[in-house]
């Protein structure tokens, strides 16, 4: 079949319509119009333009404005859009405004590049990839963006020239100041985790780093999130989250068997190798100044460590040996051998290492006579669970402290008669027990401090200073 197309020859070069022809113009100038189509082709300066039209009004074009260059304009000076519509039932899933702002899925983009995501968290909103497909940076349904490979610069070029334990984020150009902002409510706090895995709380936040706005203290966490220290009002804490009232700067608890609470190690094999130093009270040591104090475990206090004009003093005192008793006497646990203020004597000596020459260590017994010349002082407590106790060796498990020098009490009869203040005491003929000292000489182990009454045959604990010494009974 064949269709004809009407067309009527005008005076002048070309093909004019008639009103009985399709609307086809060729004129001199090489123009083509189909105008009932409202399409144009012309020619111009090797350019051509394919308008589109309403009501003959054309309303946009696609030209080569120079070269190979393709160009798709609206029509006129005033605002338009582009927009890219797949299919008649899809919408518009395209739009580009006149100010150069691309919308996907958005008709009215306010940034430069604006992408909607309609499928909610589980929809893939934006990618790059290398050459291989493979992912390196995501922007996830939900507003999750992920980078899977390589580092990240902020303010910075070359983030892959750093350590390669800690360059997965690199924050600075590396000249000047620099840093980083956590900004979170006043009343709230900011953090930073780290985490070993995302199953329990704890693998979220094996270690932490907090700040808490409200209360103003820095905190840090380990092991599954547990806070082991915190910075407040200029203090560090470990161990504890309040500070206590007489403690300022520095504070550790612990509540813990069998565990030094702290130590201070400064390890060299050499004798320039030194522990720590205190330096507190006035400039020339005048007044006293307390240097240490000591407490016991509800804060109550026990003792200072003072030094006045250069002297230090030590009170309350009382100093003791380390002794090991018989294996029958050692209990299996950490309770005591015998009675606090047990009367003990020596039966034998030796040293911890052959190299510690004044580390003497005495192996005793409860006393076993009158007057006895082996006294050494009285049984004070068991040194288990002390880490000085040895767990190996011929003495393992078996450490216990005697009170030899200052103040402590004696277990003591009245084998001497009624103790006064200024009397000596020494061993009774009961073992393990005192007595007021009667025969000169004798060898005391303590001079009482308190008068003391017997109404028969009990034991009583007297308070003493102690120390051995030949002592002549008052007459």
């Amino acid at each position: 079949m064949t269709t004809k197309i009407p067309v009527e020859l005008s005076s002048t070069p070309g093909i004019v319509d008639s009103s009985n022809a399709t609307a086809i113009t060729i004129d001199s100038s090489e123009n083509i119009s189909i105008n009932s189509g409202d399409v144009t082709l012309a020619t111009a300066s090797k350019r051509y333009y394919v308008p589109r039209a309403s009501d003959a009004a054309a309303t946009g074009s696609l030209y080569s404005p120079a070269d190979s260059d393709i160009r798709l304009s609206g029509a006129g000076s005033s605002a338009g859009e582009l927009q890219f519509e797949p299919s008649s039932t899809s919408g518009v899933t395209v739009t580009i405004t006149s100010a150069g702002k691309v919308g996907i899925r958005d008709t009215t983009p306010d940034a430069v590049l604006k992408v909607n995501s309609t499928g909610g968290g589980s929809e893939l909103a934006f990618k790059v990839a290398d050459a291989s497909d493979n992912s390196v940076f995501e922007v996830q349904g939900g507003g999750t963006a992920v980078f899977q490979y390589g580092h990240v610069g902020i303010a910075n070029t070359s983030p892959g020239s750093y350590d390669s334990n800690a360059r997965n984020l690199v924050v600075g150009s590396g000249t000047g100041d620099e840093g980083m902002t956590i900004a979170s409510g006043g009343g709230s706090g900011g953090r930073i985790y780290f985490a070993d895995g995302t199953g329990s709380d704890a693998e979220k936040a094996d270690g932490y780093i907090f700040y808490n706005h409200a209360s103003q203290y820095m905190a840090f966490g380990t092991s599954g999130g547990t806070e082991n220290a915190r910075f407040l009002d200029g203090s560090l804490l470990i161990g504890s989250t309040t500070l206590d009232g007489n403690s300022q700067k520095f504070q550790v608890f612990q509540n813990a068997n069998n565990k030094f609470t702290g130590m201070f190690i400064c390890d060299g094999n050499n004798v320039n190798r030194f522990g720590p130093c205190i330096r507190a009270g006035t400039d020339d040591n005048s007044g006293t100044n307390t240097m240490l104090t000591f407490q016991d475990g509800d804060g109550s206090g026990i003792g200072t460590i003072t030094s006045s004009g250069g002297t230090m003093t030590y009170g309350a005192f009382t100093a003791h040996h380390e002794v090991n008793v018989p294996d029958e006497d050692n209990p299996s646990d950490d309770s005591d051998a015998y009675p606090y203020g047990t009367l003990v004597e020596v039966t034998s000596v030796y040293l911890t290492e052959a190299n510690k020459r004044q580390s003497i260590r005495y192996t005793i017994q409860k006393s076993q006579s009158a007057n006895s010349k082996k006294v050494l002082g009285a049984y004070s407590s068991n040194m288990r669970p002390s880490p000085m106790c040895p767990t190996t060796g011929t003495y393992a498990n078996n450490l216990h402290n005697i009170s030899i020098l200052g103040d402590g009490h004696i277990l003591c009869n009245n084998s001497g008669g009624n103790i006064e203040v200024g009397d000596g005491i020494c061993t009774s003929a009961v073992e393990g027990i005192g007595m007021k000292a009667t025969t000169n000489p004798s060898m005391i182990v303590g001079i009482a401090q308190e008068d003391v009454t017997f109404s028969g045959s009990e034991t009583k604990l007297v308070a003493v200073q102690f120390g051995v010494q030949q002592f002549t009974p008052w007459s």
